[in-house]
């Protein structure tokens, strides 16, 4: 393995197993809806076709993993920082934004780079840009969701608060969730602690009410699947399980994963019953037993291809729509125009998918992958105190 992409210290390979697929499922589902037409647009589909919009459309579900993922990284930090007695909210708050902006300014910059380049090149008339909701993402007009304040309320984690997410780059809406839960969980962490004075429990206690509050009713109705993943790393920290059984439990566990995932994809339903919550329910159980599987050396090696796919994971996340819609805007102008998925038509939206995926890893290799050299840059400035921090997949930086 190249240096700089080993696994940390710290390091749980089965998570691997859950991250990389899930940043996979959000790429393929993008590229499916900007390149082809809907399922219900297709005539007498044959098995395989049913099967490719099946794999392909899992995005929404692949996020819920996500959440449940973050939850126990995030957890998994505040505990061991207050175990060590080394918490910091300072150095907690810059951990998490330097982690967020290494790949958020990178891709916002290159999301107004592709959008404009794409609106130059449909010169003002009919596009994919015009907000009549193409692929399933471009739902608004892009001029009125790239101005300057836009941007700006990005860069601070206000999409979906108080200002829509920036241009093309749908999948912007998540990381909002994500830094409002950064800051909520330590604060609830913080009134539980008996060490802490009533005042400050009872602060730490309005402003994480008061951060849901004003982010609105969508942020707040996620919280829960996010703190599931958190749940399973106490449980995990508390509730010790022979390593076989973890290992053959994790395994069932995604075999159960992946059939409620398809069996949503369905239209399935059960009176009652959603989805979401039983596969947010069935990954932090997953995260429970993936924690405490110990592999052997020679069962790392084979899941270690997810690893690579799990450490480019947030860039894979943040960095592909507005690419893809700008080549989905030199073929298109409107739905109806995108392609049936023939051989050649698949043929040709795979190398469109190969170039996208080698453009995101090159992004990631001069941002993402240089999140350590960053922070230790922020300690030689002074910035931060020195701490040894380790990042990685699903370490504690998370």
């Amino acid at each position: 393995m190249k240096k700089g992409l080993s696994p940390p210290k710290e390091y749980f390979p089965l998570l691997d197993l859950l991250r990389g697929p899930a940043a996979l499922l959000v790429f393929l589902e993008h590229w499916r809806n900007l390149f082809f037409v809907d399922f219900v647009d297709l005539e007498q589909p044959g098995m395989l076709l049913k099967l490719f919009y099946l794999a392909t459309g899992a995005g929404h579900q692949a996020v819920m993993v996500f959440f449940v993922l973050s939850g126990c990284v995030i957890a998994h930090v505040v505990f061991t920082s207050h175990q060590r007695s080394s918490w910091s909210e300072y150095r907690y708050l810059l951990a998490r934004v330097t982690r967020l902006w290494v790949v958020l300014i990178p891709a916002l910059l290159l999301t107004a780079f592709w959008d404009w380049a794409g609106m130059r090149n449909a010169g003002g008339g009919a596009s994919i840009y015009d907000g009549t909701g193409f692929g399933h993402i471009l739902s608004t007009p892009l001029a009125e969701v790239t101005s300057p304040g836009i941007f700006l309320g990005n860069l601070l984690f206000l999409q979906k608060v108080f200002v829509p997410t920036f241009g093309s780059n749908g999948p912007l809406w998540s990381i909002s969730y994500e830094f409002i839960y950064y800051l909520v969980y330590p604060a609830l962490i913080t009134v539980r602690l008996a060490s802490q004075t009533a005042i400050k429990r009872t602060g730490a206690a309005l402003f994480a009410l008061g951060l849901l509050a004003v982010a609105g009713g969508q942020i707040a109705a996620h919280f829960p699947v996010w703190l599931a993943g958190a749940g399973a790393y106490y449980l995990f920290r508390r509730r010790k399980i022979a390593s076989p059984v973890a290992l053959w439990s994790f395994g069932l566990g995604l075999v159960a994963l992946a059939g409620v995932i398809a069996t949503s994809r369905t239209g399935f339903d059960i009176p009652g019953i959603d989805w979401s919550w039983i596969i947010c329910l069935i990954t932090a159980v997953g995260v429970f037993f993936g924690l405490q599987a110990q592999l052997s050396p020679k069962t790392i090696r084979l899941v270690r291809p997810m690893y690579h796919l799990s450490a480019i994971s947030y860039s894979l996340y943040l960095l592909h729509t507005p690419l893809f819609v700008f080549i989905a805007s030199l073929f298109f102008r409107s739905n109806r125009d995108r392609w049936i998925p023939d051989l050649w038509h698949l043929a040709i939206a795979t190398l469109i998918a190969v170039i996208v995926f080698g453009y995101c890893v090159l992004i990631w290799s001069f941002t993402e992958r240089k999140t350590d050299r960053l922070r230790r840059w922020l300690v030689n400035v002074g910035v931060i105190k020195p701490v040894v921090v380790q990042t990685g997949t699903n370490s504690a930086d998370g």
